[in-house]
């Protein structure tokens, strides 16, 4: 089993890891030329295997493919403007073909994909498996991995259906729905109108701990039949007690309510913020990690991120130092050779010359 060398170590993080499509993307970049160059095909582990799978084959140009449809010995279709100059007609033209899934944990579904391949594909000895993040005690389930990543972790693209949420802080406006429009914000019917029947965004799959949102108490139970009607699973709902939303206009404490509620809550260990700049303000306020769905931005411990920072310059200078000993040692060891070769033509240094 390899680790790609650019990929991430980490060890003895007690901390949540949280891991956005932007991260995603730079750690496979940084490993594209480490993957084998015979690579003829790439199949994605449904569902968000499929998703690593298709970054990999189009930064690299290939034929790509689902682990049902390539059981079944189908590849998947390509646009009309994707050049297919070198790709395999067929499956058995395939020299290697990469398995990939998104991460592996306990391992469950890479052996289930491994078990798959070999009672139903004829190709199974052509297949090498990958995963983009995986842990220390399960790397060896996969001949490739892009980077080590201990628990507890979530990532962007699973967050609304991990168990995690039950340590979570949801804000409702432009995270479960839009924000209102400024036509709608009116603190009255049309406002009410928009409580009642505002399009859903996004949907946790698992329950949120805390819903803590900027919405008046006085508009409770039209949130509550809201939630209810899109069958939001959550455990509290806590919103602002105060009279007017001009009132809480004039006094400006959206992202400092919040934060309140996100220091005082201890089991809250993660908060889901719309707004970019509110999404600041509750991180410095409590330093406990945000994650902003406008600017998909994951803010957490700056002593934590500082300490990273200090360990790859540690790791930095001790690689200068050992690279300018190697060349110290290397000039040296020249330098005896030659010294030797010449006492061997007649004596050194320069009546060698003469």
């Amino acid at each position: 089993m390899d680790g790609l060398p650019s990929g991430k170590q980490r060890k003895g993080v007690d901390d949540l890891e949280f891991r956005t499509y932007e991260d995603l993307n730079r750690v496979i970049l940084q490993n594209m030329s480490k993957l084998p160059q015979d690579i003829d095909l790439v199949v994605g582990i449904p569902r968000s295997g499929l998703m690593v799978a298709s970054m990999i084959a189009l930064y690299r140009n290939l034929p790509l493919t689902s682990l049902d449809d390539f059981i079944e010995g189908r590849l998947f279709t390509s646009g009309m403007t994707k050049p297919k100059d070198g790709w395999i007609a067929d499956l058995h033209d395939a020299r290697k073909i990469l398995v990939v899934e998104d991460s592996v944990a306990s391992g469950n579904s890479i052996l289930q994909a491994k078990e798959k391949i070999k009672q139903h594909s004829p190709y199974a000895d052509r297949c090498i498996y990958l995963a983009a993040y995986v842990q220390k005690s399960s790397a060896s389930l996969v001949d490739l991995y892009l980077e080590i990543l201990e628990q507890p972790r979530i990532f962007q693209w699973n967050f609304l259906q991990h168990g995690f949420l039950i340590h979570a802080c949801f804000d409702i406006d432009g995270v479960l729905c839009d924000d209102p429009s400024s036509e709608q914000n009116d603190d009255g019917p049309r406002y009410r109108d928009f409580l009642l029947h505002a399009p859903l965004k996004l949907k946790p799959q698992r329950p949120v701990k805390y819903l803590v949102t900027s919405r008046l108490e006085k508009y409770r139970s039209e949130t509550e039949q809201w939630l209810a009607e899109h069958d939001i699973p959550y455990e509290q709902l806590i919103m602002m007690d105060v009279a007017t939303a001009e009132e809480r206009r004039r006094l400006g404490n959206h992202a400092s309510f919040k934060a309140e509620q996100y220091r005082k809550h201890n089991d809250a260990q993660l908060f889901i913020e719309s707004e970019d700049a509110q999404a600041r303000e509750i991180f410095h306020l409590t330093n406990k990690p945000v994650f902003c769905v406008e600017s998909q931005v994951y803010y957490c411990d700056i002593g934590r991120e500082h300490r990273i920072v200090q360990m790859a310059m540690r790791k930095n200078r001790v690689k200068e130092f050992l690279k300018q000993f190697r060349l110290i040692r290397y000039a040296d060891e020249c330098r005896k050779s030659l010294k030797h070769k010449l006492s061997e033509n007649g004596g050194g240094g320069r009546n060698a010359k003469s």
